[in-house]
């Protein structure tokens, strides 16, 4: 699998993982696979980012992701470790049941944030808030009880 990363839910009952399709312009494509089953029933995100841009909650009930709002055409991932591309993430929840994707906070509606390209996420253990460590070393914490509605 080219440009394979992956983390494993707490549980460790379901993995996450993120994989780059050459044929399609170097896509990323995020997909959930159980761990326990042999058969080929991996659900497929419609969030194209990186497993490292991603995180589990603390009860494996949900995934919070930063998402690029666009990937212009590269060697993925290595130009994104490299460096050479960086991001504007939007955040986002995906739920690892049925891979339903909601948009929870868009940087481009803050007009402080020129540059949000999220390396690292950390869940609160009540889900109520995030702390993102972007590729600059800044640290922003996201209140989801506060954010506006998208």
């Amino acid at each position: 699998i080219l440009g394979l990363a992956g983390k494993l839910s707490p549980d460790g009952k379901r993995l996450l993982y993120s994989e780059t399709d050459r044929s399609a312009f170097n896509a990323v494509t995020l997909k959930i696979k159980p761990v326990a089953t042999t058969t080929e029933n991996t659900l497929v995100s419609s969030l194209e980012t990186f497993a490292e841009k991603c995180s589990w909650s603390a009860d494996s009930s949900i995934i919070f992701c930063a998402v690029p709002q666009q990937l212009p055409v590269a060697e993925y991932p290595d130009s994104w470790y490299r460096g050479e591309i960086v991001t504007v993430d939007q955040i986002w929840s995906l739920n690892p049941q049925t891979a339903e994707a909601t948009k929870l906070f868009d940087p481009s509606k803050n007009s402080e944030l020129k540059e949000f390209d999220t390396r690292k996420i950390l869940v609160s253990g009540d889900k109520r808030r995030l702390y993102l460590l972007t590729k600059n070393q800044a640290l922003w914490e996201l209140d989801l009880d506060s954010l506006p509605k998208i």
